[in-house]
């Protein structure tokens, strides 16, 4: 009977290929889910600290919930305020924006699917710049100058020296790409890509210009405090937090690290779920495959399982034939099952050196004010 049985599953080995197929694509996009999503929040789990001595003064409730109360920025005037406050090393204001319109080769303009464009200040102070990666070029140091992300600079070809237009409500202003600049070591800002699973077109600019270009006079989406060596982040905070108006607070830069990656890891279970929902529609065909396969092949088999009967077979043989055949080949699907599985473990694993660039922390820029 174990002949019978072999020679039946080769005989039929073509619908059991397919079967065994069908059933491994399942396995494949649920291991591929959990891949993804656990090496994202692997990496958001570990770049949530910040640097050690950072405060960042914002908008009271702007961790990035879209119901935030309150100002959409702070005066600027709040910088020549900190910097008499004890133990504070440096102070720098910023500027984040998102939703320009940038105008790139031949005047058109720079669009995306999903992302959204955005424009970011460059600090002065160099250990608030460190995130900047330039990998071409220098930083910006006058006002019609800029940094352009390398992700946008490799798909369009620009280079330092080429030029970039912007569009604001008083006409279109021109910068000079003066370099090409990384993000923690990734060619786009990593929670941008995370939230529209694109890479946004991002310039950074001297905080001036940044204040021009998005009708800001006056004024920042934040501002960061470095504490002097010795002194914590959290000290500071308690000793800034008298000097400020209401509706602004003060933070640490772990504090405001955590609420973005939190916002990030809220928009990644959103497409977990969107995932889920395709690796449950491609069970369910597997399931129903499974089902009419062994259905037709049992047909098939009717004069079969007469023939061997009738040539001296019992009953208990010929079941046990036929579900002889039907184990080996679920043993057959569950091995490989299992082999995602545990390439799924090792993947979730390794995913945060491999698919996250090393190093990478999630932006402090904890406000964004969006431009039409």
């Amino acid at each position: 009977m174990l002949r019978v049985t072999v020679t039946g599953l080769l005989a039929h080995r073509l619908r059991l290929v397919l079967t065994a197929v069908t059933v491994m694509l399942g396995a494949g996009l649920v291991a591929g889910t959990f891949i993804l999503t656990d090496s994202v929040q692997a990496m958001l789990r570990a770049g949530t600290s910040g640097p050690a001595r950072l405060v960042v003064v914002q908008p009271s409730g702007a961790g990035g919930s879209k119901g935030a109360s309150g100002p959409l920025s702070v005066p600027a005037g709040l910088v020549t305020r900190l910097r008499t406050a004890g133990d504070v090393a440096a102070v720098q204001g910023l500027i984040t924006a998102a939703k320009l319109t940038y105008l790139g080769p031949g005047a058109r303009p720079i669009t995306h699917a999903r992302a959204a464009t955005e424009l970011l200040s460059y600090p002065a102070t160099p250990v608030l710049a460190a995130w900047y990666t330039i990998t071409a070029g220098r930083a910006p140091r006058r006002g019609d100058e800029a940094l352009l992300d390398a992700a946008t600079a490799r798909s369009l070809g620009y280079r330092p020296g080429d030029r970039i237009g912007v569009v604001t409500p008083s006409g279109t202003r021109d910068l000079t790409v003066t370099g090409i600049t990384g993000f923690g070591g990734a060619p786009s800002p990593p929670d941008a890509e995370i939230a529209s699973v694109d890479a946004p077109t991002v310039l950074v600019v001297p905080p001036a210009t940044a204040q021009r270009l998005v009708g800001l006079p006056g004024r920042f989406t934040e501002i960061d405090v470095l504490a002097r060596p010795g002194t914590s982040a959290t000290a500071l905070a308690d000793r800034i937090a008298p000097l400020l108006p209401p509706g602004i607070q003060a933070v640490t830069g772990g504090q405001a690290a955590s609420q973005q990656a939190a916002t990030a890891d809220s928009q990644l279970d959103s497409l977990r779920s969107y995932l889920f929902a395709l690796c449950a529609l491609a069970l369910a065909v597997a399931g129903f495959v499974i089902s009419y396969t062994f259905a037709v092949l049992s047909a098939q088999r009717t004069r079969e399982y007469a023939l061997l009967r009738i040539i001296g077979a019992s009953r208990g043989q010929v079941i046990g034939s036929t579900t002889g055949g039907y184990s080996v080949a679920e043993k057959t699907m569950t091995s490989r099952s299992r082999g995602m599985a545990r390439w799924r473990r090792v993947g979730g694993a390794a995913g945060a050196t491999g698919m996250v660039p090393v190093g990478w922390r999630p932006r402090l820029s904890s406000q964004r004010r969006s431009v039409s």
